[in-house]
């Protein structure tokens, strides 16, 4: 019994020297943490360089103060909540913060809860749901009139710069009055159609989507691209209805916005990237030491880990330029290397390489994904708006869809047509049913 015991001690005892030597080999080779990447460097220098914006004419600040009280002035609000935001450190409380008091949703009608609900998603029901209550829109435009003339004003910021969040508890912009507000403005133009004014409705367009392609090409924050991303989207099905409502259709309906091509620094991410970016590093550096233990901290190498994390952004944001014949298998193959690089195991940085295989950058492909399907769906609409132009019916649209000049971006195929259903079909590239968009003829 002595000797298995003695066995058992020399052999717990060797392998706790294997460790402590094992241990002791990481400690050394992640003795040093390396200088910021140049990668690194391009993106602090993108958040620096970032132009001034008055507060009368910047979008964000307005939305910061969509929501305050009806007789409170938006803008003052809204730098008074951006000032706020400034002031924000790691661990702070929402207390500090200006309230927001204004909940439109809460003080609708049903019969304009409905309505709202309708047009959140496929243009169809919200149609046939406008069509079935003819009182909804009355009566929604009457219980937000606030909320409509703050989006008529919010219309006319000709810029959008954000303060850049430091952690995941930091304030951001509440956006559910805003988009609501686009909806009910869609619809109002809508209504103007009716009544054939083509002027309006044109100009109300233009005015709506101009304004949204200011906030996708200078988001600094993922959330705002997204949100942008889907109120061009809505502008488009909601659009598309107010230009199927004019009584004459007209090529010459369709807004200047509409008939220009998403940019390449519309489209590009970079801007978007290097925000996120520095809100990774911001957080990593400020929670490193109490979010790991005492013997994982020295095998968390802060600045490597945030070269890493700035270099698969930046070439995200690269692939977010390409044409978009070569996007989405420039994406799919960087995210195979991607997903062989984490079966890799490495003795420099392991904590850091945890951290950084959880996989977040199939999401981002999918974010630059869902912004570079916007173009589909422009020409798409654009489509719809000229067979309605032409006369073309249900009958002749399948041959008149194949015959136009305006093709599928990625692969230069024409659009799908559904007789069924009677819609264009839109094949994006991004997952699931996010990538499948249909415009009504």
């Amino acid at each position: 019994m002595r000797g298995i015991v003695r066995g058992l001690a020399w052999t717990v005892g060797g392998l706790l020297l294997v460790a402590i030597a094992l241990y002791g080999a990481l400690l050394v080779i992640n003795r040093r943490d390396p200088p910021p990447s140049a990668d690194v460097q391009r993106f602090e220098a993108m958040v620096r360089g970032r132009a001034a914006v008055d507060d009368t004419a910047n979008g964000y600040v307005y939305v910061l103060g969509f929501s305050a009280p009806a007789d409170a002035d938006p803008v003052a609000y809204g730098a008074r909540r951006r000032d706020a935001i400034a002031r924000w450190t790691v661990g702070a409380s929402h207390a500090a913060m200006p309230g927001q008091v204004m909940n439109a949703r809460a003080s609708r009608p049903a019969v304009a809860q409905r309505l709202q609900a309708a047009c959140t998603g496929h243009p169809g029901p919200c149609e046939r749901t406008l069509q079935a209550a003819p009182g909804a829109l009355a009566a929604w435009r009457q219980a937000d009139a606030v909320p409509l003339a703050r989006y008529e004003a919010l219309l006319q910021r000709t810029a959008w710069r954000e303060t850049l969040p430091v952690d995941a508890l930091a304030p951001m912009p509440r956006f559910t009055d805003v988009l609501d507000s686009q909806a009910l403005y869609l619809l109002q133009t809508r209504q103007m159609a009716e009544a054939g004014d083509a002027a309006a409705v044109r100009r109300r367009l233009d005015a709506d989507l101009a304004y949204w392609r200011v906030v996708l090409a200078s988001s600094d924050v993922l959330l705002t691209r997204m949100i942008a991303n889907a109120a061009i989207e809505r502008h488009f099905r909601l659009g598309g209805l107010a230009l199927r409502a004019l009584p004459s259709p007209a090529a010459d309906a369709v807004p200047a916005s509409w008939r220009t091509p998403f940019s390449i620094g519309e489209r590009s991410m970079r801007r978007t990237f290097a925000g996120e970016w520095r809100f990774v590093d911001t957080t990593l550096k400020a929670n490193a030491a109490r979010s790991t233990s005492r013997m994982a901290r020295p095998l968390l190498l802060p600045q490597a880990t945030s070269n890493a994390y700035a270099a698969r952004m930046a070439a995200l944001a690269a692939i977010s330029e390409q044409p978009y014949a070569q996007l989405p298998s420039a994406l799919a193959s960087r995210l195979r290397a991607w997903e062989r690089e984490r079966a890799r195991w490495s003795a420099y940085n392991p904590v850091g390489r945890l951290l950084l295989s959880i996989g977040a950058e199939a999401a981002m492909g999918d974010y630059v994904l869902r912004s570079a399907d916007l173009e589909g769906l422009r020409r798409a609409a654009l489509v719809a708006q000229s067979l309605r132009a032409r006369g073309v019916g249900a009958a002749d649209a399948a041959r008149a869809i194949a015959a136009s000049d305006l093709r599928d971006p990625y692969t230069g195929a024409a659009f799908g047509w559904d007789a069924a259903r009677g819609v264009i079909v839109v094949s994006g590239r991004a997952r699931g049913e996010r990538g499948q968009r249909d415009v009504l003829l």
